[in-house]
């Protein structure tokens, strides 16, 4: 994607972002840091042996006087190499890896370079998989598609295709490639897709609910309720219906006892959610275990009064989407 120079300078500006919101203390660091990692390419030494880069350029840094984060980040900005490959050891060494892999994903995908079932020249998944690893387990709250419309800012001269295009492909790629990562873990693939489908952005807000959903399938009452979310959601399909629910329009003690019950558990969950607790957000979803299993019960949903019916089927739609809140439960098998 251009001039070594050109690219340095672009994924020195998107280093600078992901610090911002990493530790914006280091924002000196990163900068230096970046503007030295690929400095050693131009090297005799690495133009001969060039596995070495990288550890030339530390090397260089030394002799040069620079300080010994900045040194050691050169050499880890190439980190992680390979699957199973250690993480860089600093902040600083994050962000500038980050910054390389992402830009070379992003300019590779913005000029049709994607990688195919049998070919990947330039290593996008094993760069893909390196970024997942770094934001999972050094635990930074960053926006992957933040990161990726950054990227095709530094990138958009060298792009010929739609921004909207990349950045949906890219997305894409790295949701692949973190699933792929799950499932060689054991997790189980309808709990991540039950997740991935509903969100896929900051990756440790995505972790953390896949963990708490996954603990929650041991819950006695916990495949009810994914049954009651089911059966709500299959009569929801293909029916017209406004979303408005007009509490006066309730005649059953069945559909007021449910929508009181949703009533506080969306103001609880909520309350959850905004903590990131999941699990206390799923553990209060059961709870409505007994006014879901009545409403089904003893309320014919699809009343002949075309008022009732859409209030019923507003109920419901109002129950799914606060379900859909954490994960699509459909997804679950």
């Amino acid at each position: 994607m251009g001039t070594s120079y050109e690219k340095v300078m672009r994924f020195t500006q998107l280093a600078l972002f992901i610090c911002e919101r990493i530790d914006p203390k280091l924002r000196k660091t990163v900068e230096r840091a970046s503007l030295l990692c690929k400095a050693d390419l131009v090297t005799g030494m690495v133009g001969e042996f060039p596995k070495l880069q990288g550890i030339v350029g530390r090397e260089y840094a030394r002799l040069s006087g620079e300080r010994p984060e900045i040194c050691e980040a050169i050499y880890e900005h190439y980190l992680p190499g390979f699957a199973g490959d250690r993480l860089p050891s600093s902040p600083v060494g994050d962000t500038v890896s980050m910054a390389d892999k992402l830009d070379t994903i992003v300019g590779c995908f913005g000029v049709g370079l994607v990688p195919t079932g049998t070919a990947d020249p330039f290593g996008l998944r094993r760069q893909a998989l390196g970024i997942i690893r770094i934001i999972l387990e050094k635990k930074y709250s960053l926006s992957l598609l933040q990161l990726i419309e950054e990227s095709e800012k530094q990138l958009k001269e060298k792009m010929d295709r739609s921004f909207e295009e990349v950045k949906k492909e890219v997305s894409d790629f790295f949701r692949v490639r973190y699933q792929n990562l799950l499932l060689e873990k054991g997790y189980p693939f309808d709990v991540i897709e039950a997740v991935v489908s509903t969100s896929f952005d900051e990756l440790l807000d995505v972790q953390h609910r896949i963990d708490a959903l996954r603990g929650a399938r041991e819950w006695k009452d916990f495949e009810s309720i994914v049954i009651g979310f089911k059966r709500a959601m299959n009569i929801l399909k293909g029916e017209p219906y406004k979303k408005e629910i007009n509490p006066s329009f309730f005649s059953e003690d069945a559909e007021k006892n449910l929508y009181q019950s949703c009533l506080r558990a969306t103001e609880k969950i909520d309350h959850h959610l905004k903590k990131r607790d999941y699990e206390s957000s799923l553990l209060e979803m059961t709870q409505m275990k007994k006014p879901i299993d009545e409403f089904f019960d003893k309320v014919m949903v699809m009343a002949e009064d075309k008022k009732i019916r859409n209030n019923r089927l507003a109920l419901l739609d109002g129950i799914g989407q606060l379900f859909l809140k954490i994960a699509d439960f459909s997804k679950l098998s």
